[in-house]
């Protein structure tokens, strides 16, 4: 495949955020910098205290307590995190008493985010052991990837009491730390039985993604069907597929930080809006630049909506600086988005969609990959006739 062309990414800080709620800036900024903090530290001494103190800004809780499962299946506390004014106030830690084993116990088979009150039943032991006398809530967040059970990470507010009907956010930003921090953990501090590959996290993202928004999930799921396809017409390695896949499967994953109000807007996006969509290639590019051995995933996340003729986005790369995964990807996923239809806009036929590739080739997309797709589509009746049975489904 082509080299990695990859410029310097811009800081995502200096933008103006005014359109959209303080939470959904934070969204975005917290992601892309949680993900880069994680690629920073792992392997480093500060790992505990990083994913600690990032969960607690992300989730914009008020102090936090990071435990491992040792080998032994004892959890062991590694890191606590207060925010400065709740230090400050307290002249002794109360997380240095001993483990709560029963709460965390069933905490860590849950499968989403679990929530303690302060009207709870909870002894007044387990109180004091957990600092719920101190909290409105203690947010329980299982850490693990596929099967892998890594820890627990616990998150206290005192602003708010949680309530997840209000706050949905929570449960798929959860999930994403969870991958990102459970990879992290164990990259950093491996334990006997404990293994994570990079095909764990690419599933992990795309149960994120699943959560976040199941049509985005079922669009990802048919560009993995065709990237198949268009792979073998392309006469590409094995490991090139493969990446392409996981690629297709993840290349809008940085839409979990794109508010609702503008993903699903019906219609015309405001200039301010569409500068806030535009930045999904490098968010999700970022979450998965901790995982050295999805180098390429991570360019062609960032380089998929990259046009040949240069007007495209983030970067406005040209020709062959766009990584050959990202031309790809790029066809066809206009190919989907244009047959599948999309709140703003009604479907295409097949024989619409394939005219505007056509119209389009060498100008938007690479016209090798572009007549390769072309050739394939006109070649294989049953595929077409096969996709559109997917899509109804």
């Amino acid at each position: 495949m082509s080299p990695i062309f990859q410029p310097e990414k811009p800081d995502l800080s200096n933008t103006d955020h005014q359109a959209f709620e303080p939470r959904n800036a934070m969204k975005i900024l917290g992601i892309s910098e949680f993900s880069r903090h994680m690629a920073v530290v792992k392997g480093q001494d500060t790992v505990y205290d990083t994913i600690t103190r990032d969960a607690v800004e992300l989730l914009k809780v008020d102090f936090g307590k990071l435990l491992r499962l040792e080998n032994d299946g004892r959890l062991s506390c590694k890191a606590v995190y207060f925010r400065p004014y709740l230090a400050r106030r307290s002249s002794k830690n109360p997380w240095e008493a001993s483990l709560a084993g029963p709460v965390y116990d069933r905490a860590m088979y849950q499968e989403t985010p679990w929530a303690l009150h302060v009207d709870s039943d909870a002894s007044p032991a387990e109180r004091q052991t957990l600092y719920l006398n101190g909290a409105l809530s203690l947010i329980f967040i299982p850490l693990r990837i596929s099967f892998n059970r890594v820890g627990l990470l616990v998150l206290g507010t005192q602003q708010e009491k949680y309530d997840e009907s209000s706050r949905h956010d929570y449960r798929y930003l959860a999930a994403m730390l969870a991958v990102q921090t459970s990879y992290t953990i164990v990259k950093s501090y491996p334990i006997a039985g404990q293994k994570i590959t990079p095909q764990d996290v690419v599933m992990g993202f795309n149960k994120v993604l699943e959560m976040h928004s199941p049509i985005t999930s079922a669009h990802t799921r048919r560009l993995v069907w065709l990237v198949n396809t268009l792979s073998h017409e392309l006469d590409l390695s094995l490991n090139e597929t493969q990446a392409l896949r996981w690629s297709a499967l993840l290349h809008d994953v940085g839409k979990i930080a794109v508010p609702d109000s503008i993903l699903l807007k019906p219609g015309r996006l405001s200039k301010t809006e569409w500068e806030i969509m535009k930045r999904h290639p490098l968010i999700g590019a970022d979450m998965v630049s901790m995982v050295d051995e999805l180098g390429d995933v991570e360019a062609f996340i960032l380089s998929h909506h990259e046009y040949f003729d240069g007007t495209g986005y983030p970067y406005g790369l040209k020709g062959e600086q766009i990584p050959l995964g990202g031309r790809i990807i790029s066809v066809i996923d206009a190919y989907c988005a244009m047959t599948e239809g999309r709140i703003y806009q009604a479907a295409r036929t097949h024989n619409e969609a394939i005219e505007e590739i056509r119209e389009c080739n060498g100008r938007l997309y690479d016209p090798h990959v572009a007549c390769a797709f072309l050739n394939v589509m006109e070649r294989e009746k049953t595929l077409v006739q096969a996709y559109r049975n997917f899509l109804l489904h």
